[in-house]
């Protein structure tokens, strides 16, 4: 790697996935034809995932194309890199030198342990291999009621050998200049009892793999590898990923920092100062949709009704998700990353297409604009927005401290000057008492409840409040009738990039006193005028 690409740009093959007909060499260039003014520098395209070729035609594993056809699924009318394979031409050869003639790197990106087949194992993206080795599964992983038990553990040579014919393949096939790691899909290895004991097979693995790709590919010239690995070290002892060690050893030419969600509280200490160490770049993920891969339990909201996995995602419109990339870009770069990394991207251009719509003119240039704009001086374009999901829901009783889990800590990546306004944005809901007999209701919680930022009160004056109907939260919480608060506040008010935001209530409690859950908190700044 001669120059450090300032955006990595992740398209899992969705550009060419779902495109209307009729399908020509052409269609290959719709994969870059919205960078052009962009600061991309690197595209990472899925071609192995779930244990089989994805969207190109191996002649070492199965392939989705040839799964697909057998179950004659629809989407294949879609599918535009299907439609050139039918045609006999290889639409993989035709991308790299778009690449190439747009000054971009093609990195192939290789899902290390991708169980979507999870939600369809007698269908089209559950290959044979997977289906064969049920006895491999790594029965050890229990998150999210077991979906990730699917996955298979690298303990077993034939699994690491699937996944070696595949990078090998592509190397002797296509003039690529790097294979892209993906362990986000899904961050384990092994079981996670035995995994960080068995660190040492995958470290050998990936030398292996690191050897391949330094004897280069048919251009005759060393191809580059980099890493995908959750930005938690404990993930990394539970998943058997010895990141120090790939990077004192030489084995990774640069590592992303992946989280699998819109997190505006990452702690990126650990890779950020082993990247400057051992001298491997560090990139940071962000995702465009605040997609849910987790419930959002803790130890206070167990009686809420809490989202289930699979439950489904809320699309956030394209102008908020900008301001959520630029929010978390900010975020980032105080940390110290040497450059982005953009997931998901994608699928906001082509996500209307099985509905039968295209994304408006209007839409689309919002996109554009994100592209070209973030990670630069002057990325945010007035506005930046921060979601802290991780540290609610939070609920408050009557007469409870403040500081007893009724407060959090939050911040951003750079301090608000003057000019800036902050408003802060979230979810009341009023659920009744669980302790008392005959519990009630209360319809106005702004008596209630209390609101700090840094230890000073907001009026309640100063607080909007706009009464909503009962349901599903963006957060995937099922609630009643809640209210949606919010206040601005002048960005004089902040003296660092780090603020502490408290609730409290300070009547004594009563059989209809509510316990008041805060929920999809959301805070935006943006330049005053």
């Amino acid at each position: 790697m001669t120059k450090l690409p300032r955006i990595i740009y992740n398209d899992d093959s969705c550009s060419l996935g779902l495109v209307e007909p009729p399908h020509t060499p052409a269609t290959v260039e719709r994969v870059l034809d919205y960078m052009e003014a962009s600061r991309i520098d690197r595209l990472c395209w899925c071609m192995f995932g779930g244990w089989g070729a994805t969207d190109w035609y191996s002649r070492r594993v199965e392939n989705y194309f040839e799964l697909a056809e057998k179950h004659h699924s629809p989407s294949l009318r879609l599918n535009a890199m299907y439609s050139l394979y039918r045609q006999g031409v290889d639409y993989v050869p035709l991308l790299i030198d778009c690449c190439r003639r747009s000054g971009r790197e093609f990195y192939a990106g290789i899902r290390m342990n991708d169980c979507h087949l999870r939600s369809e194992p007698n269908g089209p993206m559950a290959p044979a291999f997977w289906r064969r080795h049920q006895d491999k599964r790594l029965w050890g992983v229990n998150s999210s009621l077991s979906y990730y038990n699917a996955l298979l553990d690298f303990s077993y040579p034939e699994v690491r050998d699937c996944v070696f014919q595949v990078i090998d393949e592509l190397l002797s096939r296509y003039d690529i200049d790097g294979i892209e790691l993906d362990f986000m899909r899904q961050e384990w290895a092994f079981n996670p009892a035995e995994a960080w004991a068995k660190r040492r097979i995958l470290t050998d693995f990936i030398a292996a793999i690191c050897a391949r790709c330094r004897r280069g590919g048919t251009a005759g010239r060393a191809a580059g590898l980099m890493v995908r690995v959750p930005l938690d070290p404990e993930q990394w002892r539970l998943g058997g990923f010895d990141v120090e060690t790939w990077m004192r050893e030489g084995l990774i030419d640069l590592a992303v920092a992946g989280t699998n969600e819109v997190d505006f509280r990452p702690d990126l200490s650990v890779i950020v100062e082993l990247g400057r160490r051992y001298g491997v770049p560090v990139f940071g993920d962000i995702e465009l949709f605040p997609v849910l891969v987790r419930p959002n339990e803790t130890e206070l909201t167990r009686e809420q009704s809490l989202p289930q996995y699979n439950l489904g995602s809320y699309e956030t419109p394209i102008a908020e998700s900008e301001r959520m990339a630029y929010g978390m870009t900010d975020i980032l770069r105080a940390q110290g990353v040497d450059g982005l990394y953009m997931f998901n991207f994608p699928c906001f251009r082509n996500d209307c297409v099985g509905a039968g719509r295209c994304r408006t003119p209007e839409e689309m240039a919002v996109f554009r604009h994100l592209l070209t704009h973030a990670g630069g001086e002057n990325f945010s374009g007035g506005a930046m927005e921060y979601h802290y999901r991780r540290q609610v829901p939070v609920y408050a009783e009557p007469l409870r401290p403040e500081n007893c889990f009724q407060s959090l800590e939050l911040g951003f990546g750079t301090t608000p000057d003057e000019k800036e306004r902050v408003t802060f944005d979230f979810c009341c809901y009023g659920a009744p008492n669980p302790h008392a007999f005959a519990p009630e209701h209360c319809g106005d919680l702004k008596k209630l409840l209390q609101v700090k930022v840094d230890g000073v009160r907001i009026d309640p004056g100063e607080i909007a409040v706009v009464h909503c109907p009962g349901g599903i939260l963006r957060s995937g919480y099922g609630v009643g009738d809640y209210e949606r608060w919010s206040f601005t506040l002048p960005g004089s008010r902040f003296a660092t990039e780090r603020f502490r935001m408290s609730f409290f209530m300070p009547d004594f409690p009563g059989d209809n006193t509510p316990y008041i859950y805060i929920h999809d908190l959301s805070v935006r700044r943006s330049i005053g005028k």
